[in-house]
């Protein structure tokens, strides 16, 4: 008798003991290990190892596993790694795994991770929510009297991961620039040619390569003479899983332009990284390369007092140690403050002028009044009208350019209103130059740098590849600031 009574208990509670015991190796390990009562999903988060230096990236893989059957699983909260950088590794995984004769669900994403800080971090635990199915028994009257019914039901239960501790190493102490963080192997400098004329555009390109924080490392920014003037173009990222999990090479591409003709050497670049296998830091460099910059035929030559090496390396040393400075921020508000176009809309020309435009056919046709013509076309204000009738055209043009949106033909009208306004040819224009030829002409400092920034951000979408689509907002704000730009060049005071 008081066997069949346990038989009969067993038998009652056989879906439990099941339930509870059905994987061991899961369940018991793991979730009875955290505390969670939660038994038929396990939630995990898991990392190779606990100690890490800042900066340094490392994966964090959230696994999820489930031993029944389950409706609509998410993660109750949107995932954040509070103090860390971090992104998507790879697609969503999803798997089976045979564990004691019984086939579970596996689900896995993994995370690049990176502390902004040293000291011991905490990744917080990850709730996940999911439904399962539950029945109910309720009691009801028929016919044949009362009785009971099965009716199921949707339950909502929910599955806590564990909490991870680290150990995040601070970075030894150093005077350097730190570049990357990882383990590299190649740092090389290349152009698309090494024969070039003055001021003509010159592809080049920095690579680097090896395993490390590739996602934290900003375009470099070039170590140069004065006079060579560099714009940033696009960087690519290649991936190279023969080189570890963050292994692959980065491109850098930039367009260079040198205004003095010769043979130029391009400096030697350098790239300082701290070494996570060795632990300390390593500088790699490039080559140098000389380019033979040729002066257009028919122009003067350009003489330029060329630094020696050590001039040079303290001109690198300044540039970089500026480099590492905030910018200050600018925009375009200067633009409706400081200028009314109203005040250049309605020129009038003297009335002198506009009877010799009258009679000027008949001038032409009466010999004895070609002398006077000739005197009056060497009159300054003659001259000075005809330069700004000269001008005005670009004007116009500027407002074709920005009637079909080619934003990156700006760089070539401005060059091409500066050569007219200073009567020179484009390829003599140079930063030096516009500096020059404006402050002579009365503009401040503050008006001339901006008017130079903006030419560099011109410059930089000439140059790049046409593969590229133009940023809508960066477009828009070239026109606005070419339109204020365009009429102070072009107006007679200027």
């Amino acid at each position: 008798m008081k066997i069949k009574l346990i038989q009969t208990v067993l038998l009652i509670f056989g879906v439990t003991t099941t339930l509870i015991f059905a994987d061991p190796s899961v369940i018991a390990d793991e979730s009875l290990k955290n505390g969670r009562t939660e038994q038929g999903v396990v939630c995990e988060l898991l990392t190779e190892q606990n100690t890490f230096f800042q900066g340094e990236p490392f994966i964090v893989t959230l696994k999820i596993t489930v031993c029944e059957q389950i409706y609509d699983i998410c993660l109750k909260d949107k995932m954040n790694f509070s103090g860390f950088s971090f992104k998507n590794f790879g697609q969503q995984k999803n798997h089976q795994e045979l564990r004691n004769n019984k086939s579970v669900d596996i689900i896995e994403q993994k995370f690049v991770l990176a502390s902004l800080q040293y000291g011991n971090k905490i990744i917080n635990p990850v709730t996940v929510v999911y439904q399962v199915q539950v029945k109910t028994r309720r009691e009801s009257r028929n016919a044949f009297g009362f009785g009971f019914f099965e009716q199921v039901q949707m339950q909502q239960k929910e599955s806590q991961s564990n909490s991870l501790k680290l150990d995040i190493k601070p970075l030894p102490k150093t005077d350097e620039f730190v570049d990357g963080i990882g383990v590299f192997k190649i740092f090389a400098m290349s152009v698309d040619k090494t024969s070039a004329l003055v001021n003509e555009a010159i592809a080049l390109t920095l690579e680097i390569n090896g395993a490390g924080n590739f996602d934290q490392i900003d375009t470099p920014k070039l170590a140069l003479p004065d006079f060579i003037k560099n714009y940033e173009s696009k960087n690519d990222f290649i991936p190279d899983d023969s080189l570890g999990v963050f292994g692959g090479k980065k491109k850098f591409e930039y367009v260079i332009q040198v205004s003095s003709a010769g043979e130029i050497k391009i400096p030697a670049q350098k790239f300082t990284y701290f070494d996570t296998s060795s632990k300390v830091y390593k500088t790699l460099k490039t080559d140098e390369i000389t380019l033979s910059i040729k002066q257009p035929a028919g122009e003067p030559v350009q003489q330029t007092i060329f630094p020696s090496d050590k001039q040079l390396d303290q001109q690198i040393d300044q540039q970089q140690s500026l480099e590492k400075k905030s910018p200050i921020s600018k925009d375009i508000g200067f633009i409706e403050e400081e200028f009314k176009l109203s005040k250049f809309n309605n020129i009038q020309i003297p009335f002198w002028v506009y009877l010799i435009l009258l009679l000027f056919p008949a001038l032409i046709v009466f010999g004895p009044y070609r002398k006077m013509i000739a005197v009056c076309r060497d009159t300054k204000a003659f001259k000075l009208f005809s330069k700004k009738a000269a001008l005005s055209k670009f004007q116009s043009e500027f407002e074709l350019l920005k009637s079909s949106n080619k934003s990156e033909q700006i760089y070539g009208l401005f060059l091409n209103l500066l050569a007219a306004k200073f009567d020179i040819t484009t390829q003599l224009i140079t930063v030096d130059f516009i500096e020059q030829r404006l402050l002579s002409s009365g503009w401040d400092i503050q008006k001339i740098s901006e008017f130079t920034d903006y030419l560099n951000e011109c410059a930089s979408l000439h140059f790049i590849t046409t593969k590229q689509k133009i940023d809508e907002v960066q477009s828009n704000n070239l026109f606005k600031k070419g339109q204020y730009w365009i009429m102070l060049l072009t107006n007679k005071d200027a």
